[in-house]
């Protein structure tokens, strides 16, 4: 006896006019050769018509992430804000299912201005290529990640908290590293985030807003950032005569790879703090030469600052939050304590970094 076909028809309503006007064919997760799912925009709604051998559970359509029908409601509305560049509120979800025998509404659910995939407004500042975009509807694991980060992107730009913007463009960022440096094994965040920061400096074309941003930072904001904390985090005191962080990380990679006026005046600000550890190590003078030929020199390589903020300090300070080692940032009576300003001034860097990214999500 053959399987009984089920014919779905998701209606999703929308509150005012968007710019896309076109039907698409999209793929699915287990679909079989040649199976497609078709989305069909118009002025004030988005229709998906698909076919499965399953009957789903409304529930299932609408909660479910591992769900193929729910996952098509997904990259259609990541595709009509991307597309749009601003959020389309939407007011109805309509879903109705057909066999030779029946036809049924599974679930007729309405959306007010609050039940919003994304409750704030947002604006993108650059439109996204084509190419990128088309891969919203893609099966590939790529394909999965860029609607995945455009979830964490969006609702960042869409946001007033500046702690919830941090978190959504630091899994923005994160992620993106993290597939830029996917062929390695195993594919651990902290190499990822040293590989992304060789990118930038290797491709400073690429990102011409984001190290605009850096150049806008002075030595005394910079100066500002909690430098201390991040050496006391980032690397522990020890008196070993024989650590990979003293014999190698920090004298060639915290301190070896910058040479930026900004960062060399912190590395002497900071230097004190792990002088004994580079002493028994046996690299307390190499730092000392790198910091004093850079301080005759006083030159400035704004890509530097953006990549020790992003790559190094952010993932400082993510760590910290979300560990809960340090108190929370809004338990205060003012909204423009020192670390509010240090905190909006990364947002203000990731949020760059991460258009810029995913503009050319399709290189990484």
């Amino acid at each position: 006896m053959p399987k009984t076909r089920n014919h779905y028809k998701i209606g999703i309503n929308l509150s005012r006019d968007n710019t896309i006007i076109k039907s698409i064919d999209v793929p699915f997760i287990n679909a079989a050769a040649g199976q497609l799912d078709k989305v069909s925009f118009s002025k004030q709604k988005i229709v998906i018509t698909a076919v499965r051998s399953k009957k789903f559970k409304a529930n299932d359509i609408l909660s479910n992430k591992g769900n193929s029908l729910y996952q098509q409601i997904l990259k259609s509305i990541i595709y009509l804000y991307v597309v749009n560049g601003e959020r389309v509120r939407i007011t109805k979800i309509r879903i109705e299912r057909s066999t030779t025998r029946v036809h049924e509404v599974v679930k007729e659910y309405e959306l007010d201005k609050d039940a919003q995939p994304i409750t704030g407004a947002f604006i993108f500042r650059h439109a996204m290529p084509n190419a990128v975009i088309d891969r919203i509807w893609g099966e590939s694991d790529g394909d999965y990640l860029l609607r995945t980060v455009l979830t964490h992107f969006i609702g960042a730009l869409a946001s007033g908290n500046r702690y919830y913007i941090f978190e959504r463009h630091w899994r923005t960022f994160e992620q993106l590293c993290l597939y830029h440096n996917r062929a390695a094994n195993p594919n651990r965040d902290v190499e990822a985030l040293q590989n992304m920061r060789g990118y930038i400096v290797a491709n400073t074309g690429k990102f011409n807003d984001a190290i605009t941003m850096a150049t806008g930072i002075t030595e005394a904001q910079f100066l500002l950032f909690d430098w201390e904390g991040y050496v006391e985090g980032s690397f522990k005191h020890t008196t070993s005569t024989d650590s990979k962080l003293y014999k190698n990380v920090f004298p060639n990679y915290f301190v070896g790879l910058n040479t930026d006026e900004r960062i060399v005046k912190m590395l002497r600000m900071i230097l004190p703090l792990r002088s004994s550890e580079l002493s028994n190590n046996g690299t307390l003078a190499v730092v000392q030469s790198h910091i004093t030929t850079n301080l005759a020199t006083l030159t400035r390589s704004d890509e530097q600052v953006l990549c020790i903020l992003c790559c190094r300090y952010a993932y400082y300070l993510r760590n910290k939050i979300f560990h809960g080692e340090l108190p929370d940032f809004s338990f205060n009576f003012s909204q423009g304590t020192q670390d509010d300003k240090r905190l909006d001034k990364i947002n203000l860097l990731l949020e760059d970094l991460n258009y810029e990214l995913l503009l050319d999500f399709n290189a990484l």
